[in-house]
């Protein structure tokens, strides 16, 4: 199985929260692809967690340091100019109707271009504004 994670995802992967069981039923044994944009959203994420109280300093950088040691568990598609393309494209079609917002749109686009040359259908997101709206309209089946 080839799936597509976005941060939120992603993150569940290493910070247990509610979804966790399910995200990693789906990674367990897929070939899991990411956007280079999340290995600075991942961080962004957990030193959030930190500010937040939920995470010591410390907890913070071991996520971090963790997450940087499996980073070759997964096919990384790199933000080019033809994802930020698609991504403004992205914008355009939907952001009048559903809260897409900016860094979502470039996670879709990363997925649409790893779509197009691996096959990937099934969008892992734990997002509940406009990602998970765009991406199931664009053809994603979207999990968990």
């Amino acid at each position: 199985m080839r799936i597509f994670l976005d941060t939120s995802a992603l993150i569940v992967l290493y910070h247990a929260e509610p979804k966790t069981v399910q995200v990693e039923a789906f990674a367990k044994g897929a070939r899991i692809f990411i956007s280079r944009l999340a290995l600075t959203e991942f961080r962004s994420t957990v030193y959030k967690l930190v500010r937040g109280g939920t995470l010591t300093l410390y907890a913070g950088r071991a996520l971090v340091e963790a997450f940087r040691k499996d980073l070759g568990k997964y096919r990384i598609q790199e933000v080019d100019t033809d994802v930020w393309r698609e991504s403004a494209g992205l914008v355009e079609k939907y952001s009048s109707k559903i809260n897409l917002r900016t860094l979502d749109a470039v996670q879709l686009a990363s997925a649409k271009r790893v779509d197009a040359r691996n096959s990937v259908k099934d969008f892992i997101t734990l997002d509940v504004h406009g990602l998970s709206q765009a991406a199931k309209a664009e053809g994603f089946t979207i999990r968990p």
